[in-house]
């Protein structure tokens, strides 16, 4: 992704996320059709408060 697109796709998520704080569904929803409006293609939102990942490795 090249930084003015991910700069500009930073920034919608950002507003969006401020603006919908309280409902999460609204905020993904409106992050989503922004993306696909602007960028083009089908962009996937995922957004939440409780998330984690682990990463292991074995050689």
């Amino acid at each position: 992704m090249e930084s003015d697109v991910k700069d500009e796709a930073a920034d919608i998520c950002v507003a969006a996320a401020e603006k919908y704080k309280d409902n999460l569904e609204k905020a993904a929803q409106v992050i989503k059709d922004a993306l696909d409006k602007k960028f083009g293609g089908r962009w996937h939102v995922v957004i939440g408060t409780d998330f984690a990942h682990r990463i292991t490795h074995e050689v």
